[in-house]
């Protein structure tokens, strides 16, 4: 009896173990417009052998709208691009990895074009193929860095080309003098611009903060209506360069404990919306739909 269990566990180890990868989609396609855009970028890759496959044993059909299966591509094989219909790319396997069960060389199939992928960065990628195209088109604008507790909060409004605006406060009312009983104030006003994204993993961007421009010098310091206001860097923002851009769906063993520990209403699960984070700084910002639920 226990030889025959322990036989059975052998056999499910090994059927787990032979499982094919899951595939996933390029560039963190989640909308019709999204695979639009791809396939309009990937004519440019027409007759080259620059692309890849996301996954393993993705199937090849007979034709673009054809439910006949002639194969499975994967992620070794390497092939060239032939053209392109309705969401569907023709393939042509020129080397078929040793691993692959289910390709061969010379086999010509039809696949999918969300899950074939280009070698192209993100700039190269946002600027062609669709006019006008910016690197952030779809992620939010609006977002907030803060305490649970509402203490302090930075906001920024991140536009489709990666620069931003924002403002940050942290009100302190046991911090005073005579000459200013209602408390000190710190706060900036503030601009910037996020560079340089490229996509890291199937859920996962990394980018640059390459600028942040204070209104007013740090340090500057005025009393308002018995209030110390001190201009300040902004939470989140005032050190480390590198910021992971986080979308949807993203799997919650992909995220770092820091970046939880700032979402207010998340319990567990794939990444409901959008995420920021601060790597460096280990600060997570939430898009402000999420945090004020409207």
């Amino acid at each position: 009896m226990k030889k025959a269990a322990a036989l059975g566990l052998v056999c499910l180890l090994v059927l787990v173990c032979a499982l094919p990868a899951q595939a996933v989609k390029a560039r963190g396609i989640l909308t019709d417009s999204d695979s639009v855009y791809h396939a309009n970028h990937l004519q440019q890759h027409l007759g080259t052998t620059s692309c890849i496959c996301t996954g393993d044993y993705v199937s090849m059909r007979s034709s673009s709208s054809g439910s006949t299966v002639v194969g499975h591509l994967e992620q070794a094989d390497r092939f060239t691009l032939l053209q392109l219909d309705s969401g569907q790319a023709l393939v042509l396997v020129t080397d078929s990895a040793s691993t692959s069960p289910d390709s061969s060389n010379g086999l010509t199939g039809w696949v999918n074009a969300d899950y074939v992928d280009c070698t192209c960065t993100a700039a190269q990628y946002a600027r062609s193929g669709a006019s006008g195209a910016q690197p952030f088109n779809g992620v939010p604008a609006e977002w907030v860095h803060a305490s649970g507790a509402g203490a302090w909060s930075t906001t920024l409004t991140l536009k489709s080309d990666g620069s931003f605006t924002g403002y940050f406060s942290d009100s302190e009312m046991g911090v005073f003098a005579p000459e200013y009983p209602n408390g000190t104030l710190y706060e900036a006003t503030f601009s910037g611009q996020f560079t340089d994204l490229q996509q890291i993993d199937g859920y996962t961007y990394a980018m640059t903060l390459s600028t942040l421009t204070l209104s007013e010098p740090e340090g500057t310091s005025f009393i308002e209506d018995g209030i110390l206001h001190v201009v300040t860097l902004p939470a989140g923002l005032e050190s480390g360069d590198l910021f992971y851009l986080y979308l949807p769906g993203t799997p919650e063993n992909a995220l770092p404990a820091a970046y939880i520990s700032w979402l207010l209403f998340y319990n567990s699960g794939p990444l409901p919306g959008y995420g920021l984070y601060n790597v460096t700084q280990e600060r997570g910002f939430m898009t402000s739909t999420e945090y004020f639920g409207n």
